[in-house]
C-alpha cells in the first residue's frame, strides 16, 4: 500500500506519504532511519545528532550543504527535522507484523507539491528496495507527471534524484 496526498501542516503546504513495509518496525528503523542508514536511500549524505535539538546536515551530490535541526526524535518511532525551506517528519508504526512508514514534508511554496511527492516517492521506493519490499520502479519524471496529473501544485524547478 502506498498513499500520497496533499495536506496542510501548521499552515504550510505539505505532502503526506504513507507506505506499508512488510517488516517489523524495529527492522525498518535500524535499516533506514538511524544516523548511519538514512543516507542510503534519501539521495543525499545526511549527518544528524540523534536527539531533539541536534544538528542535521544534508549534503547533495553537487556539494550543496543544507543545515537544520532535529525537531523531534524518539528512537524506533519518529524523527523530524527542519531546514530553512523544509520540514520533514517520519513516523514508523507497527501494524500486525508490518510497518506503516509515514513521511510528511512541509515546504515553503505550494508549487513544490508535485516535485516533493515525486522526490519522496522515488526515495521511499529506494528504501523499500533495500528492505526487499520493492514495487516496480518508475522514473522521477514519470512520477512527477503522475502527481501533476493528480492535481498536485507544480511549477517549481524539477530536480529529480535520478
Amino acid at each position: 500500500m502506498r498513499t500520497v496526498r496533499r495536506i496542510s501542516l501548521d499552515g504550510h503546504a505539505a505532502i503526506e506519504f504513507i507506505a506499508r513495509i512488510p517488516h517489523r518496525t524495529a527492522m525498518v528503523w535500524e535499516a533506514a532511519l538511524t544516523p548511519e542508514r538514512l543516507s542510503s536511500w534519501i539521495g543525499e549524505t545526511v549527518d544528524y545528532e540523534p536527539h531533539e535539538g541536534g544538528d542535521v546536515t544534508l549534503t547533495a551530490s553537487d556539494g550543496k550543504v543544507t543545515k537544520g535541526v532535529i525537531t523531534d526524535y524518539a528512537p524506533g518511532k519518529r524523527i523530524a527535522f527542519a531546514t530553512p525551506n523544509d520540514e520533514v517528519r517520519i513516523l514508523v508504526t507497527p501494524i500486525d507484523g508490518t510497518t506503516d512508514f509515514v513521511l510528511i514534508n512541509a515546504f515553503a511554496n505550494e508549487n513544490e507539491a508535485a516535485r516533493s511527492a515525486a522526490t519522496w516517492h522515488e526515495r521511499v521506493a529506494r528504501m523499500a528496495k533495500q528492505l526487499d519490499a520493492a514495487e516496480p520502479q518508475r522514473s522521477w519524471q514519470d512520477l512527477y507527471a503522475h502527481y501533476v496529473s493528480e492535481g498536485f501544485e507544480h511549477g517549481a524547478t524539477p530536480s529529480g534524484d535520478s
